[in-house]
């Protein structure tokens, strides 16, 4: 069953349509059945539009440009573009958390991005103990610095685990 939308100014209808479309895909829904069971999904203001713009409604196509049309977020690219230049992994992110947001929103900002963009946001983002471990072998693209950051944080928690040696003073 598809989240509920409401049509409030914080959510995000592109989100919500691509997660109804794959709830759909998962039931095997053609397009009329995503249409007849998209009053189902509704709530608040959303389900008002819907009930006010029904007859107008005729496809699944239809319904989803209206939907865009009526609850875009305007600044939806800007906002992305403003998080992206302020992300930074948490002390408690793992780099695939960090790696996978930073992806999300590259897409939202600029879906034709490149890697090498990408990669260069990663980088200026991630926490100081994986950069360092990084900068010794930088990653060419995304995936090897996923790949070497998970690495990097492997050995840092197993290093973490290992009990503290003393030196041994013997005469």
């Amino acid at each position: 069953t598809p989240t509920p939308f409401h049509g409030e100014i914080h959510e995000d209808v592109e989100d919500w349509i691509k997660h109804h479309e794959r709830v759909a895909r998962h039931n095997g829904w053609t397009a009329e059945q995503c249409l007849q069971n998209l009053y189902f999904t509704l709530e608040g203001t959303a389900r008002h539009w819907f009930e006010n713009h029904e007859a107008s409604l005729t496809s699944w196509d239809i319904c989803v440009a209206e939907l865009q049309r009526t609850f875009a977020t305007l600044h939806r690219r800007e906002k992305a573009e403003d998080l992206l230049r302020i992300r930074t992994q948490g002390p408690d992110e793992s780099v695939t958390s960090f790696v996978e947001d930073v992806l999300r929103l590259s897409a939202r900002a600029d879906p034709r991005a490149t890697d090498d963009k990408k990669l260069r946001v990663l980088m200026r983002g991630v926490r100081d103990d994986i950069f360092g471990g990084l900068v010794r072998n930088p990653p060419t693209a995304v995936r090897s610095l996923r790949h070497g950051g998970a690495n990097i944080e492997r050995a840092s928690k197993r290093a973490s685990r290992l009990p503290a040696t003393s030196k041994c003073r013997c005469n």
